[in-house]
């Protein structure tokens, strides 16, 4: 199991903290020969008090394929969005309206790509900053884990916008 020894914590930071590996995963040897390769990972949840579970059976990579544009409402709320329209559209002047859109999109694709890639390695970092301090229980440890996670709970409320 990666991810850490415990399943399941109460009280984090206080006298009557508590941690124990509650929750299991189970295989016979039939299953182990079938997915010798899978991995069973303890990840640390923001919502509950146990750990969420999770088995991977197959560890090829997926295949990454390119994606056609979307716009993203809560791009909206973001300061360059703005710009990166105005941008485009002056760069496009000119042209007819389904070009001027088209280089727009493109603009847009490639600054909200950025975007969401800057956003997914921000949440990536406080993760393992987390999984890093889970169980140091010094005071200092503590107050830092607190922190996080409350950085880590407002980015996943932005997330929920997208």
């Amino acid at each position: 199991m990666t991810g850490g020894r415990f399943t399941w914590v109460k009280g984090r930071g206080t006298e009557a903290w508590v941690e124990e590996r509650l929750d299991r995963a189970l295989a016979n040897l039939d299953w182990l020969e079938m997915h010798g390769e899978a991995v069973f990972s303890c990840i640390y949840t923001l919502e509950s008090d146990h750990h969420a579970l999770f088995v991977e059976l197959d560890l090829t990579p997926v295949r990454n394929v390119a994606r056609s544009f979307k716009f993203e409402s809560v791009w909206l709320l973001e300061e360059g969005c703005a710009m990166v329209v105005e941008e485009a559209w002056l760069l496009s002047m000119g042209q007819n309206f389904q070009d001027r859109l088209a280089i727009c999109s493109a603009h847009l694709g490639r600054w909200g790509g950025e975007h969401f890639r800057r956003f997914g390695n921000k949440m990536r970092s406080l993760r393992q900053v987390l999984e890093c301090l889970k169980e140091d229980r010094s005071p200092t440890g503590v107050a830092g884990f607190e922190e996080v996670e409350r950085e880590l709970q407002k980015l996943i409320r932005e997330e929920e916008i997208f």
